[in-house]
């Protein structure tokens, strides 16, 4: 076969191909359902001069889906149980945050765990740095969309100090405690994941 010919083929198959995908990229799209528009207006400078300021109209589209359902402790418990596992994740989130030299008091803890947390608890490795981390100051807010398990997000944040009592950092912490219910409608400690922020 004549090379010419080849390569007429092959670039007039290449044109085709960048030909479609042009065609696709300009194509105005469907709008799809369940979706919201939004308008706003938004300032914006058009010019260099300041006396010369306009303002323009934004357009923004906010795609919303209205069929997700989003669960919170609200929908899934009673205003008591949500009190009690609030108060038990500040207690165990400021029971853990701080350490210095001295080991902790595991009996503070062991009626509100489960024993694989305990287990956990007690099988941390013991650590020879002589630094200490204070608590300065906590908040805590519930996760999204909950699942069978009590979610809350307990933001810890302090100061760790060397040995010569001198302020290193201040660090950040997001502690995620999770818990259930028992028979009894006792809370329990199930899983509990300290994530450094800053």
């Amino acid at each position: 076969m004549n090379p010419k010919i080849i390569q007429f083929v092959i670039y007039g198959t290449v044109f085709l191909i960048a030909l479609s995908v042009g065609k696709s990229m300009f194509a105005p799209e469907a709008e799809p359902e369940n979706v919201e528009t939004l308008t706003r207006e938004v300032p914006r400078e058009t010019g260099h001069d300041n006396d010369s300021r306009k303002i323009e109209e934004e357009k923004l589209e906010v795609e919303m889906s209205n069929d997700e359902q989003v669960y919170t402790l609200d929908n899934l418990y009673h205003e008591k149980t949500i009190l009690a596992s609030r108060e038990l994740a500040t207690r165990f989130a400021l029971w853990h945050f701080p350490y210095d030299e001295a080991p902790k008091d595991f009996g503070e803890i062991s009626s509100y765990v489960t024993p694989d947390v305990w287990e956990r608890l007690q099988n941390a490795r013991p650590t020879n740095a002589s630094r200490k981390r204070t608590l300065t100051s906590y908040e805590i807010f519930e996760a999204y969309n909950q699942t069978n398990t009590i979610h809350w997000v307990v933001r810890l944040t302090g100061d760790v100090f060397d040995e010569k009592n001198q302020k290193i950092e201040t660090v950040t912490y997001d502690y995620h405690i999770y818990m259930m219910e028992d028979a009894s409608a006792r809370l329990y400690i199930t899983e509990f994941t300290p994530q450094k922020v800053s």
